[in-house]
């Protein structure tokens, strides 16, 4: 009895899937149909029984675009020409686009634009005389004649319609020696004089400043070989065109002194006398330089210093105002200043100890001043 049951229910499967039917998975996707461009691709199912539904499908598939040579199109018309006189061209062109190249399709044979002359009409220029010449030789080889020159219409020529260059290729003129001086330099297309003429001396010029305001200087003063000046094959003037002479025999003031040599001491604001005189002119007196009438001016100021068993402070002044201040950070050390002051008549220099008490060594401390200027 169990086995009958399980027979008859296996039938009555069987009957219910022949009368529904089944579809079976569908196959995969064929080839595309074309190997460039568009194409189809379809897929299939089997079915058990009697199924609903398609038993086969399809699609769209595109490859890469197929290969087309290009062709050119028409050639366009001519342009404009490129100039309005005077040989021109005139281009045309055209396209690769009949049709245009796809995928690997070959492109256009030939190029995509020609030219051909145009206008060949010379166009008109004006012409305009080049540089003159230099004058060539005189037309005697002594006494009165004249040069020449010429110049060309080259610069530029006329062409076509254009114009001709206005006025002569060619400049001779006869003038007189007064003319030469005067005409000939305003007016440089007329001929010269060719007379032989030896050069004289003009007047000396007044003697120049002193080149130097004290101490042996020099003035100069000159003159020029135009009275008249030397033509043709004239003889040059004879001697020279400067002469100088000595000026200024006044010594310029000047001073040096020193002190002797050993320790000298000195107290705060002390001054230092520099006894010892090597140059003295007049104005230097016990370590302070005066002005005299006369003498004022720019002055070179020299102050050198060695301080000696301590450090030293000194400083140069003017009618009492500081105008450099030295000083020594151990003992016997070394300071020095050069300057240049202005000083004028009255005006005194010295120089004095600017700190505690202190004292300087040998000769080695100086004070010197010169006039420059």
């Amino acid at each position: 009895m169990h086995k009958l049951t399980l027979i008859l229910l296996l039938s009555l499967i069987v009957q219910t899937v022949m009368l529904k039917g089944i579809w079976k998975q569908w196959s995969p996707w064929t080839q595309c149909t074309v190997t460039c461009g568009k194409g189809r691709q379809t897929r299939r199912r089997q079915c058990i029984g009697v199924c609903p539904g398609r038993k086969e499908i399809g699609k769209w598939c595109t490859k890469m675009a197929c290969p087309v040579n290009g062709n050119w199109g028409p050639w366009s018309i001519y342009g404009p020409c490129s100039v309005t006189c005077g040989e021109g061209v005139q281009e045309r062109t055209r396209l690769c686009n009949d049709p245009t190249p796809v995928g690997d399709g070959e492109p256009c044979d030939g190029v995509d634009a020609s030219s051909k002359s145009c206008n060949t009409e010379t166009c008109a220029v004006n012409g305009n005389w080049g540089p003159w010449s230099i004058y060539g030789p005189c037309s005697v080889t002594c006494g009165e004649g004249v040069q020449e020159r010429t110049r060309l219409c080259n610069d530029p020529t006329p062409v076509g319609d254009g114009e001709p260059c206005d006025g002569v290729d060619a400049s001779s003129k006869v003038v007189t020696q007064k003319h030469v001086q005067t005409e000939f330099r305003k007016h440089l297309n007329k001929s010269v004089i060719c007379s032989e003429v030896n050069g004289n001396w003009g007047p000396w010029s007044i003697y120049g400043p002193c080149s130097v305001t004290c101490g042996e200087g020099v003035q100069e003063r000159t003159r020029l070989c135009n009275d008249p000046t030397p033509v043709g094959d004239g003889e040059p003037c004879d001697g020279v065109d400067a002469s100088s002479k000595s000026c200024n025999t006044e010594t310029c003031a000047a001073f040096t002194a020193t002190l002797p040599g050993g320790v000298h001491f000195f107290q705060n604001g002390g001054f230092i006398g520099y006894p010892i005189k090597l140059l003295d002119n007049r104005g230097y007196s016990s370590g302070i330089f005066t002005v005299l009438p006369g003498l004022g001016g720019v002055y070179s100021v020299s102050v050198t210093m060695m301080s000696g068993y301590v450090t030293a402070h000194t400083t140069l002044r003017k009618n009492g105002a500081i105008l450099v201040w030295l000083f020594t950070n151990n003992k016997y050390d070394m300071a020095s200043q050069t300057i240049n002051i202005q000083l004028v008549e009255g005006d005194r220099i010295w120089v004095q100890m600017t700190n505690q008490a202190s004292s300087l060594f040998d000769v080695y401390n100086t004070f010197s001043a010169v006039r420059i200027r």
